[in-house]
This record gives C-alpha cells, sequence and structure tokens, in this order.
C-alpha cells in the first residue's frame, strides 16, 4: 500500500430491526462511495457505530465489505474496544477476513495515562498482526491524550501509514502536519469535519469525513480544491457540509446516527435506517426535517433524477 491521500470514508453500518447487517444496503454503499472518489474504506468507526455491534455482526461486516469492495480501494477496519486484548482479537479477526489494514484507536473508557503507556499499547497492537495500520486520535471518547512526539515516534514503524485525528484541537493539527511535513511514508488526515478546507490548505494529506458516506463526491471535490489552493472553492465546498451536517440534529448531534442513516434512506442509497441501540430511528418530524435538509441543498433531487445526489 502506497501514500494514504484524498478521502477515508468511515462507512456507515447499515441494520436491520433486529440489529442485523442488512448485506444489500452494505453493497449498495460500498458502490456509492467508490463511485464518489474516497480513496479509503473504513468500516467499524465511529460513524460506523462499530463499538455496539455484536462481534458475529462485525465478522459479517467486514466479509461483505471486502468481497464488494475487490481491492478497488483499500480496506481499513476499525478495530476499537475496551481492553487491548479485545483490540487485539478484533485487529486479528480483520485479518483472517481480508482487511488491507486495521484503524487502532486507544481502548475505550479509561483513558491511558502516560505516553509510554500509549507507545507500548501501540506496538503490542501492531505487533499481534502483519497489517498496515492507522492511528486513530480521538481523546473524546477514549479518555487518552497523545503528545506531538509520542505520534512522531510511533510514525516510525513502517507498518503505520498514518493517523485520523479528531481531538478537534486545530492548533495541535497543525503542529503534526509542521512535524511530518514531506514524509512520504506517513500521512495526516483531518477527521473535524468543520476544518476541512483549513486542514488541506495547512498541508493535511487527507480527510476523514463521517459525510461521506452520503455525498462522497462532495467530500472529493473538496479535497481536490483543498489541496490545489483554490481557496474559494474549497470554502464553498465546506460551507456545503456545514449545512448537510444539520442531518445530525443540531449543534450537538443529538441523533446523528439516526439522521444519517435516514439520509442514507430517504436518497435510496439503502432501504434501511436503523441506528444501533440504544439509539432508536428518528420520528416523523426528524424525517422530515431531514428531507427538506436533503431537497434544500439538492441532493434529493438528484437522486431521483438518477444522478450521484451531490450537484
Amino acid at each position: 500500500m502506497g501514500k494514504l491521500e484524498g478521502v477515508i470514508c468511515p462507512l456507515v453500518t447499515p441494520l436491520d430491526e433486529e440489529e442485523r447487517i442488512d448485506e444489500g444496503d452494505v453493497r449498495s454503499l460500498v458502490e456509492h462511495v467508490i463511485r464518489g472518489g474516497v480513496s479509503v474504506i473504513f468500516p467499524l468507526g465511529s460513524m460506523g457505530e462499530g463499538i455496539l455491534l455484536a462481534d458475529e455482526e462485525k465478522e459479517r461486516l467486514i466479509e461483505i465489505v471486502v468481497e464488494q469492495t475487490r481491492g478497488r480501494v483499500p480496506v481499513m477496519v476499525g478495530v476499537a474496544d475496551t481492553s487491548t486484548e479485545r483490540i487485539i482479537r478484533n485487529a486479528r479477526r480483520a485479518r483472517d477476513l481480508g482487511a488491507d489494514g486495521i484503524v487502532i484507536s486507544a481502548p475505550c473508557y479509561f483513558g491511558i495515562g502516560r505516553q509510554e503507556e500509549v507507545i507500548d499499547f501501540h506496538k503490542r497492537v501492531l505487533d499481534s498482526v502483519d497489517l498496515p495500520a492507522l492511528l486513530y486520535y480521538l481523546p473524546g471518547r477514549t479518555h487518552t491524550f497523545m503528545t506531538i512526539d509520542t505520534i512522531v515516534e510511533l510514525s516510525t514503524d513502517p507498518r503505520v501509514l498514518g493517523i485520523k485525528d479528531s481531538c478537534g484541537d486545530f492548533t495541535f493539527f497543525r503542529r503534526l502536519v509542521a512535524a511530518t511535513k514531506g514524509r512520504e511514508d506517513f500521512s495526516v488526515f483531518q477527521g473535524n469535519e468543520w476544518v476541512f478546507d483549513a486542514s488541506l490548505l495547512v498541508g493535511a494529506d487527507g480527510i476523514a469525513p463521517g459525510i461521506s458516506s452520503l455525498v462522497p463526491r462532495t467530500c472529493y471535490e473538496l479535497f481536490i480544491a483543498g489541496k490545489s489552493g483554490n481557496i474559494n472553492e474549497a470554502r464553498r465546498l465546506q460551507e456545503k457540509l456545514l449545512r448537510i451536517f444539520e442531518i445530525y440534529g443540531g449543534a450537538n448531534a443529538e441523533t446523528w446516527a439516526a439522521g444519517m442513516k435516514e439520509a442514507l434512506r430517504a436518497t435510496g442509497i439503502c432501504k434501511t435506517s436503523n441506528p444501533a441501540r440504544p439509539f432508536t430511528p428518528l420520528d416523523d418530524a426528524g424525517r422530515r426535517r431531514v428531507r427538506d435538509i436533503l431537497e434544500r441543498e439538492g441532493i434529493l433531487q438528484s437522486h431521483v433524477a438518477g444522478g450521484t445526489g451531490e450537484p
């Protein structure tokens, strides 16, 4: 696998009413995001509700995504869990099912306190499988903080291809880009959907938008505009994404999972709209709100007309 760049798609996980993987919807969604121009498919991340799924459903999802992708883009599987041993088990399962790589985040719930422990954790996971890996930094969920020096040290391992930084601190992100500038063996991706345009303009190698399951082409065009220095176009596309984010349910994204899945159902990309429990589907008012947003942004009309859904 060469240098990673472009759009990493944290894939939504389509589920039926019993929280079982909906195979037809998964296949449809994979085709949609590949047509939209994503560079990497990332199942079982935060947008994929990976931490909430039963092990057998995780396994089934990986099987379907790997099979449907057919090597057209790398499939890098999220292995998040609550302990090192469980994460290692998830990594080995991903390897055995044909994943091209894994995405490693610190164990959820208990934060790792010392940086040497952060490094030791990542090394143990890396040593457990012979797969390339992407680091995933999201302290808001894992309660583990990483320093720039720790990330740079981990980046010297040839198995580590890059990092998705979702810490939400743009100063930290810019320092990280500067610390790894010019590296052909390590890539920095922005995971904070509010600052993709600025991140690309200061040197990010790519973006990892949760919204890319719905509008992959818009995300790809934003990546191209940002990397080419087209500030006005990058800003226009970023502002479009900010408006689409309203499907998540307001400033605190109270219904992010249900809103995203309802948008995929409304556009016909998926037939289902069931989030993993404890989340619940949107009520009638919520569904109308999502539909209104899609109509306002021209997404619904484009799908009805047989287009990509991204005018």
